[in-house]
């Protein structure tokens, strides 16, 4: 067996490591979607006067749904840094201060 040069065992790594976030976030997504949906019609109705955008929308009904900020950031191809700035600007919005809180919002218990 030949050795490599450093050149080609970078391009095959970097390859390999594409396939495997790929691979991630495609389990992630599968997961988010099994059993943990409960929340998803509810938060489809949250009022536009929230102020939210739609990128904030989709993270408030994933982190409904239990997903985490790991699994968040690979399927939406976001650092997990970006998840977290996004969620504590949503908490913001809404005036929540956790996940709990935010799933309450989001059915439309706002009182919780």
């Amino acid at each position: 067996m030949r050795r490599l040069a450093r050149s080609e065992e970078a391009r095959l790594l970097r390859q390999v490591l594409r396939q495997l976030e790929r691979l991630t976030a495609e389990v992630a997504h599968r997961n988010h979607g099994n059993g943990r949906q409960r929340h998803t019609r509810a938060i489809a109705r949250v009022p536009a006067a929230a102020g939210l955008s739609p990128r904030e929308l989709e993270l408030m009904r994933l982190a409904a749904e239990g997903m985490h900020n790991r699994e968040m950031a690979l399927a939406l191809h976001l650092s997990e840094h970006t998840i977290k700035n996004y969620l504590y600007r949503i908490y913001d919005k809404l005036g929540v201060s956790n996940r709990v809180e935010l799933a309450n919002y989001g059915r439309g218990d706002q009182h919780a």
